[in-house]
């Protein structure tokens, strides 16, 4: 895999290790990851972006190819080597698939001892879904309650105190919130 030469650059660069997440594609080969987290790299994150299949494959075709033995493969890997809360799922919030969905996918993997994480979809300027609307409001609301759920269900994955990196940054995530406390 590309990143785990990515990863040695970074800690030349900065001499230290560096809080998370790395996000990259959940290489084949799981014994990588060892070497990732041995550059450092205190939090791992897969990008699956969407949990329903037909959706998956439209909107990623390439992660849905991938299909998920290799994420769920690469999830367990991950959660064995940096421990539970370490792990980060990260689902995007969009117009393709329901919230019902989204917090399927979120239980699935909070079973599995991965913390998720959901994006807010908003379409970029230019790109091929600047048309797609992003979920209103009162739907934005109900997902990260549902998701403020699940966090409550799971207190093992808040070991971090924040879905993406260490507690001394990030407040910008409305799953931070939620998995902190403060809106629900």
């Amino acid at each position: 895999t590309c990143a785990l030469p990515i990863c040695q650059v970074i800690r030349e660069v900065l001499g230290k290790s560096f809080g998370g997440p790395f996000s990259f594609m959940p290489p084949d080969n799981v014994d990588l990851l060892q070497k990732v987290k041995d550059t450092g790299v205190d939090v791992i994150s897969f990008n699956r972006e969407l949990w329903n299949p037909e959706a998956w494959a439209a909107v990623c075709p390439g992660k849905a190819k991938l299909g998920n033995e290799v994420y769920d493969k690469a999830f367990e890997a991950a959660r064995d080597i940096w421990g539970i809360g370490n792990a980060v799922v990260q689902f995007i919030a969009g117009p393709w698939e329901s919230n019902e969905s989204l917090i399927e996918g979120c239980k699935y993997y909070a079973d599995m001892g991965i913390l998720p994480h959901i994006t807010i979809f908003q379409p970029s300027p230019g790109s091929s879904y600047k048309r797609e609307q992003p979920k209103s409001l009162p739907e934005i609301i109900d997902l990260f309650l549902a998701l403020g759920d699940i966090y409550k269900a799971y207190p093992e994955l808040n070991t971090r105190r924040s879905t993406l990196t260490s507690e001394s940054g990030n407040r910008s995530s409305i799953s931070n919130e939620i998995l902190k406390g403060y809106l629900t």
